[in-house]
């Protein structure tokens, strides 16, 4: 999955760190946030086409599993990186409000746009920060823009609890936004069609991916190009509703893709999977661990891409 490749990416080279004050207690429990009331969706550029959001400690109601950090970041399917960043930065799940990402693509850009949210529930050391990243200061007029000597990510301070994270300046320099109006129309619709209760989840814009960047015009980018073509949208949620919940939207070039992908996923998704066609539109539903989950997406994908 692109998008969640991308946040991998990004946040495997982010450390965040331990804060002193105040404490958050394991026993606490997060409320979800429903998704079109995430702060962090506010500071996404307006043209944004993939976007990705976890909700690290409200997971940790519904999760009866192992309690080591490591086990249960692997139980959420967050990458390997991703959990390794976490766990030398000393950052338990139930320390993480929200992880909020945007992908840009751009005609003009061979390398899409990156903007990451990070919001903790308790305050941020800036100092530990800039020692974890080796960072330095840029150059620039105005909020302080920090570059990691190791890993060239952008970093920029919000408050004491949020930062924001980009490949290029471009991506940290969105004036933040009230709402979801700054967002894609269906984006917006895609959000605000979600269960409120999804603590983890993503949702894509409606376009020909194929042209979405020049990498695929080169010739080793033609032939993912191809397979791209018949996808137009997708959504994925996460939720708990008397058990594990994953809902998953895949929206194709022409009903015809999706009722051909609607039939390959028979013998893929469990026995009690809930599928269903409509027009060009394949909607799944799967009561399992967000992990296995996860799996099967990856799966859905795969088969919709042949």
């Amino acid at each position: 999955m692109i998008s969640l490749a991308a946040v991998a990416a990004a946040l495997a080279w982010f450390q965040p760190w331990q804060t002193p004050t105040p404490a958050v207690t394991a026993t606490t429990e997060v409320a979800t946030i429903p998704a079109a009331a995430l702060n962090g969706l506010s500071h996404l550029p307006s043209g944004v086409n993939i976007v990705v959001a976890i909700q690290p400690a409200a997971m940790l109601r519904f999760h009866d599993g192992p309690q080591d950090s490591r086990d249960i970041y692997n139980s959420f399917g967050l990458p390997a990186a991703l959990v390794g960043t976490l766990l030398n930065a000393g950052i338990e799940p139930r320390q993480v409000e929200q992880i909020v990402a945007g992908i840009t693509f751009a005609p003009d850009r061979l390398i899409p746009g990156l903007t990451v949210v990070l919001k903790l529930r308790s305050p941020v050391n800036e100092d530990m920060l800039l020692q974890a990243l080796q960072a330095e200061r840029k150059p620039l007029a105005g909020r302080p823009v920090y570059v990691s000597k190791s890993t060239n990510l952008l970093a920029a301070k919000l408050d004491d609890r949020t930062w924001l994270l980009g490949l290029t300046d471009t991506d940290l320099t969105h004036k933040p936004q009230t709402g979801l109006d700054h967002l894609p129309a269906v984006v917006q619709t895609g959000i605000r069609g979600l269960d409120p209760a999804s603590y983890a989840w993503a949702v894509t814009d409606q376009r020909d991916w194929s042209a979405a960047s020049p990498i695929f015009k080169v010739e080793a980018g033609k032939a993912i190009a191809a397979k791209l073509a018949k996808v137009r949208g997708a959504s994925a949620a996460f939720s708990f509703d008397r058990g594990p919940l994953t809902k998953v939207v895949l929206e194709f070039a022409d009903p015809t893709t999706a009722k051909a992908v609607n039939e390959s996923l028979k013998n893929q998704l469990p026995a009690d999977a809930v599928r269903s066609v409509k027009e060009s539109a394949v909607q799944v539903e799967v009561r399992q661990a967000p992990e296995e989950s996860i799996r099967r997406i990856r799966a859905l994908i795969a088969a919709a891409m042949k």
